[in-house]
């Protein structure tokens, strides 16, 4: 690290508790099984929410900008080493994307059999 402070944004995803913690234990954003990570950028709880399954939580986090690749108006993908964009840069000898860090997670929502419960902070 160069000590250089990295321009961070907040992007939201709706994810298991597991990889909530896990992402609370590395300080990362957690690679998906495909290797790329969808979130909701700019945050926004009713991103996938009606998708979301019960018991999975919505939570806003800050990420380096330049860890993104906008996929849409709503959303953007960060891309990990098991990425199709990772194996590729491996192949080729480029550098190899890695999962980039994490802060100011925060749980927003819960999603029940009742539906989406909402977080109040005090």
């Amino acid at each position: 690290m160069t000590g250089r402070l990295l321009s961070t944004v907040t992007v939201g995803r709706w994810m298991s508790p597991e990889e909530l913690q896990k992402m609370r234990d590395t300080g990362k954003v957690v690679q998906s099984t495909t290797g790329t990570t969808h979130v909701g950028y700019p945050a926004n709880i009713d991103a996938f929410g009606k998708q979301a399954k019960p018991g999975t939580v919505y939570i806003e986090f800050d990420v380096p900008e330049k860890s993104l690749i906008k996929t849409n108006d709503e959303w953007a993908k960060i891309v990990g080493p098991d990425s199709l964009e990772g194996r590729l840069a491996k192949r080729k000898g480029l550098p190899v994307p890695e999962m980039p860090e994490v802060a100011n997670i925060e749980i927003k929502a819960q999603k029940t059999t009742e539906g989406i419960m909402t977080v109040c902070k005090k």
